[in-house]
């Protein structure tokens, strides 16, 4: 006995739920807006980027679903390429949050550098 599917009725590959396009981050150092801009829809990858309070934007890197797996990898921190499965989240908020606190410790860290050479 064959049984036959109808492919217009049975999705066989589940689709991910899209990204808000923004996120409000509250934390104790920040107040900021991360939002998310599609770079490529067939591969669902997003841009994501944080707004300050003055307007001015700042990349903080690129998330991409991956279907195989149904995580969120991060696949860029700013413009540096990084290996996907290391940085893999079950949400895209998950995978934003991740990318905006490793802005803020290259921040930090900068500061501290700049004190220690003054």
């Amino acid at each position: 006995m064959t049984q036959v599917l109808d492919l217009h009725t049975i999705s066989l590959r589940p689709q991910p739920v899209p990204p808000p396009v923004y996120t409000w981050i509250d934390d104790s150092e920040t107040e900021a807006i991360v939002y998310q801009e599609m770079a490529h829809r067939s591969r669902y990858a997003y841009d994501v980027q944080v707004q300050r309070r003055h307007g001015r934007t700042q990349l903080l890197g690129a998330i991409e679903y991956n279907e195989q797996q149904q995580v969120w990898q991060v696949t860029h921190i700013e413009r540096q390429t990084v290996v996907p499965t290391e940085f893999a989240f079950m949400t895209h908020s998950e995978a934003a949050t991740y990318l905006h606190t490793q802005m803020l410790e290259r921040k930090r860290r900068q500061r501290l550098a700049d004190r220690a050479f003054a």
